[in-house]
């Protein structure tokens, strides 16, 4: 099974203790599938201006993304902060091809010589407008028994700064999802793609011409309104719009200043799925007050969902059981799609058709301090939300890391982290609150 190691939360990375834990381990048998790869892209590194490629965006992304989820495993020297990545996640973790490792190090090493101008917009009022930084300060190649093993980046210090600042919510960020991004084709689909989830709260975002000439990087191209429709804002839009992945719309207009076009304006709304969606979960506020069973009766078909013995079935089964057991019968009944589904699911629950029933992990004395680990409760202090250390890997990777499991409490959702056994046992000794 391949692990996706993510940030806990999409907008916090500091976790703090809540000092307790259960003397006994539980875990469901199955795994959860993993969670999409969300980038918190700092505002002033999105309205940048410089001949940046779409092969530099995306490793730029990648590596901004490396330093948020690794801010802990940072390495401090005399000359800087550097973050370190394998290349073979560069594939596997976010699914950019390589064909050509000698290729994608050129690539890479090409982000300490290109400059933008950050925060074009002046969004994030704790960088000074239109600075100009290099994509990296600084790039260092690991090579082992002639093979390129990994790569060690530096930022410029506003810029480690900035990311520091979205670590810790205090400065602005869009969160971007990976996936979509990959599967964008161009660098002005890519540009909107970023510029519309940093503004998709306000609807309505108005820049000058002067500003989207820079931001697309066309400042000396397409002289003409017509061309610039034509080869960059008609080709974006479609490509967005058609997208299935991408969960808004955008459209745009220009607007005169006389008989010059002088701005633009971009429309982003939600997609019609996605206001359904909200709409849906508006309607089953009204019909249930505990959240649980709204959340449960969400996952049944849209048929089911207010039949009356469906309800009283759910509400019946979490006195009896928790969520996440029930939920996992839901999603088993679901892949069934019996005639007589209420009835189905009703058995389901009685004998336990998911296989999910809860079970307890016996410790031997030599691993005591796994047993004070697991059942931990670590909350996000930004979010309060609270996440259960599920698992511990028998053995470390080849980097002295456990790969450790966390469980959100409020949906069963599922982390991954690299921890120590130093940092494991750290946690094993904090006291208990009474």
């Amino acid at each position: 099974m391949t692990r996706f190691f993510i940030p806990f939360d999409e907008k916090n990375f500091d976790f703090c203790l809540a000092l307790r834990y259960n003397d006994v381990v539980k875990i469901k048998k199955k795994e959860k599938k993993k969670s999409a790869i969300i980038l918190h892209k700092p505002s002033g590194t999105i309205a940048i201006a410089g001949e940046v490629t779409l092969v530099q965006r995306r490793l730029y992304n990648i590596f901004l993304h490396t330093a948020q989820e690794m801010w802990d495993k940072q390495e401090k020297t005399d000359e800087g902060v550097f973050f370190s990545l394998p290349i073979p996640a560069i594939q596997k973790k976010y699914k950019i091809p390589i064909t050509n490792r000698k290729w994608l190090i050129e690539a890479i090493k090409t982000l300490v010589t290109t400059y933008a101008h950050y925060n074009i917009l002046g969004k994030d009022p704790k960088i000074e407008k239109d600075r100009i930084f290099s994509l990296l300060t600084e790039v260092r190649i690991t090579v082992t028994d002639g093979v390129v093993k990994s790569v060690k980046f530096m930022f410029p210090p506003s810029i480690y700064k900035t990311i520091e600042g979205v670590i810790k919510g205090q400065r602005p960020y869009a969160n971007l999802d990976l996936d979509v991004s990959l599967t964008l084709k161009t660098k002005y689909s890519e540009n909107l793609y970023e510029i519309c989830k940093d503004y998709e709260n306000i609807v309505e975002k108005e820049l000058s011409i002067g500003e989207f000439r820079k931001l697309f990087g066309i400042e000396n191209k397409y002289k003409k309104i017509v061309d610039v429709k034509r080869w960059v804002l008609d080709p974006a839009v479609k490509e967005l719009n058609s997208n299935p992945l991408v969960n808004f719309t955008v459209s745009y207009k220009l607007i005169k200043n006389g008989q010059k076009y002088t701005r633009v304006k971009f429309i982003i709304n939600p997609k019609p799925q996605k206001l359904k969606i909200e709409q849906q979960v508006e309607d089953y506020k009204s019909l249930a007050e505990d959240p649980d069973l709204r959340e449960l009766l969400f996952l049944l078909p849209e048929s089911y969902r207010k039949r009356k013995n469906c309800i009283s079935l759910l509400s019946g089964a979490l006195e009896k059981k928790n969520k996440e057991y029930v939920q996992a019968q839901i999603k088993y009944v679901n892949e069934k799609n019996p005639k007589n589904y209420c009835g189905y699911l009703k058995k389901a629950i009685e004998k336990d058709y998911a296989g999910a029933e809860e079970i307890e992990i016996d410790f031997g004395e030599e691993e005591d301090w796994r047993k004070k680990v697991v059942g931990k409760i670590v909350n996000d202090k930004k979010t309060g939300e609270s996440w259960k250390v599920i698992k511990i890997d028998d053995e470390t990777d080849n980097d002295g890391y456990y790969a450790v499991r966390l469980d959100r409490l409020s949906d069963g959702n599922v982390r991954w982290m690299k921890w120590t056994e130093d940092e494991l046992k750290k946690i094993a000794e904090i006291k208990d609150k009474k």
